[in-house]
């Protein structure tokens, strides 16, 4: 005699792990479940004897940060950690439109080049300016210097051009 048992359904995925039929002192096992599934249902019990046990549960996956920050999101940035010293503006040039995203390591040199007369730059989400960021503490202001900053502690590292709030605009992902 065939018997069907249904399984438990999960909103995130469905795992089917349907017991088995036993005719034997013990029911069947548990099926084992899907990615970020549920577990299954345990076995009936046979002539006798007892249920079989639920299958465990399956671990849900892991991803990069969803959070847009200055178009920027962590699990599209540009892999370049290992490297002592990017240059931002190898990436993107510091002109309308500048749009660059990159993960570095820890005590990585980034260095931004342009005019920061007319494109000055400034820590933080747009359109509001970040003092206590480092790349805050550079003051590229004015000039056509190079503007440099070790970063030195994992984090975050938004940036802008105060004036082309949305067309100048970046994260550093440091690691």
């Amino acid at each position: 005699m065939m018997r069907l048992i249904f399984c438990v359904t999960c909103i995130a995925a469905i795992a089917l792990g349907c017991g088995e039929d036993s005719s034997g002192p013990n029911g069947g096992s548990g099926g084992a479940a899907g990615t970020g599934g549920s577990g299954g249902t345990g076995g009936s019990a046979g002539v006798g004897g007892e249920g079989g046990m639920g299958g465990s549960a399956g671990m849900g996956g892991t991803g990069g940060s969803t959070t847009l920050i200055n178009g920027c999101l962590e699990s599209q940035a540009s892999d370049l950690t290992g490297m002592a010293n990017v240059t931002i503006t190898d990436i993107a040039a510091w002109l309308i439109p500048h749009s660059a995203c990159v993960r570095v390591s820890t005590d990585t040199v980034v260095t931004w080049q342009g005019d920061f007369t007319i494109h000055p730059l400034a820590g933080g989400v747009t359109p509001t300016k970040d003092e206590a960021s480092p790349i805050s503490a550079i003051n590229a202001s004015s000039g056509s210097e190079d503007a440099s900053v070790t970063l030195d502690m994992a984090g975050t590292y938004p940036y802008f051009c105060e004036i082309h709030l949305t067309t100048m605009q970046g994260v550093i992902y440091v690691e």
